[in-house]
């Protein structure tokens, strides 16, 4: 067996192969490593704590097993790279391998977060993630984004379903009117027409904001709930179902890939590929575990109307066309993109409580 032991850089790895074959050395002698970088730490999301236990435990094991070679990975969550240069450490040979959070890089990877703008998506991260990488695979304007950098996504992965946590039960859309709601980033676009006062705060502020008054109510999934302790402070969640988010990739640097032998190229990809709905199905387990939790953590839980969801997506309908014409302007297909990504999800079983009219 041959024991490939990665270098941190693409630049170490195909120096150090170049440099083993023109001396004349077996490839037993290569000694390149690995390094895996991600600016989550491991705890922090429920995929990526899936990378740590399984991806990476599963490629080692996997190549060892069926092919001629070995791995070794070296491991950095939360360390080597930082928010938003996970896509530039790839690229530039920091790591070899690592995470990219669409939300982290908005300038160069903004057009992955298209997902945040089909709402009431399906809420089952398997489904979502079938749908994402479909449509991925069969638009070229999306794949160049990751080409452009030097990369290529092995694995997609997703959050769970979003609901909405408040210190006061409501019963209507309509009810919410005046209340002050908090969010991160793009899901802010969820309360777009319902009157409410939306606060942009990092999840860390959240707690406080609830306490001192200034917020009423959370756009957030139960396990988040969980995390930031908001059942101490907003004892009503809805399961509104906004869907599950793709939201993150595991790529590797293009060198680095191409310098792999063939048959390490295809159990890699096969391994990440298993992972994708191994960590989905986590990550709905998870979930769901969460939910079922709440109820002994003092938080009352309610499941909407259909006809309550149902207004609350009338509210919403414009925001794939919105995002179409945005994507459109970036010189993207973005009516394309985004009526593929409904109509896989459609295929896959979802029923949105409306049908999204899609237009340029």
């Amino acid at each position: 067996m041959k024991k490939f032991s990665f270098g941190v850089a693409a630049a170490t790895l195909l120096t150090g192969t170049l440099a083993a074959c023109g001396s004349g050395s077996s490839s037993e002698d290569a000694t390149l490593k690995l390094t895996f970088g991600s600016s989550v730490p491991s705890a922090n999301l429920v995929a990526v704590k899936a990378i740590e236990d399984e991806l990476i435990p599963q490629l080692i094991d996997r190549v060892a097993a069926e092919t001629d070679y070995e791995i070794e990975i070296t491991e950095q969550f939360g360390t080597l790279v930082g928010v938003g240069e996970e896509l530039t450490g790839i690229e530039s040979g920091l790591v070899d391998f690592g995470t990219t959070v669409f939300p982290y890089e908005p300038t160069a990877l903004g057009a992955m977060n298209y997902p945040y703008f089909v709402p009431f998506s399906t809420p089952d991260a398997e489904v979502a993630l079938g749908a994402f990488r479909s449509v991925y695979e069969g638009n070229a304007d999306l794949r160049a984004l990751f080409e452009d950098h030097n990369q290529e996504p092995l694995a997609f992965f997703a959050l769970g379903d979003y609901g909405l946590v408040t210190t006061e039960a409501w019963a209507e859309p309509s009810d919410l009117r005046g209340r002050s709601i908090v969010g991160a980033g793009s899901n802010l676009e969820w309360l777009s027409g319902l009157g409410v006062s939306e606060v942009s705060l990092p999840g860390a502020e959240w707690y406080t904001s609830f306490q001192t008054g200034l917020v009423d109510g959370a756009i957030t999934d139960p396990g988040g709930i969980q995390t930031l302790s908001l059942n101490e402070v907003a004892g009503h969640f809805a399961t509104l179902k906004f869907g599950s988010l793709p939201i993150g990739s595991v790529n590797i640097n293009a060198d680095v890939w191409d310098s792999l032998p063939e048959e390490v190229q295809a159990t890699v990809r096969e391994v990440c590929l298993e992972w994708e709905k191994e960590a989905a199905q986590r990550v709905n387990s998870v979930g769901q575990t969460a939910l079922s939790e709440l109820g002994n953590e003092g938080v009352e839980v309610a499941e909407p109307s259909e006809s309550g969801r149902r207004a609350w997506a009338e509210q919403l309908k414009g925001l794939p066309s919105a995002s179409a014409v945005s994507l459109a302007d970036q010189g993207m297909s973005g009516a394309e993109i985004i009526q593929a990504y409904i109509d896989a999800q459609v295929a896959g079983g979802h029923n949105f409580p409306l049908e999204y009219a899609v237009a340029e």
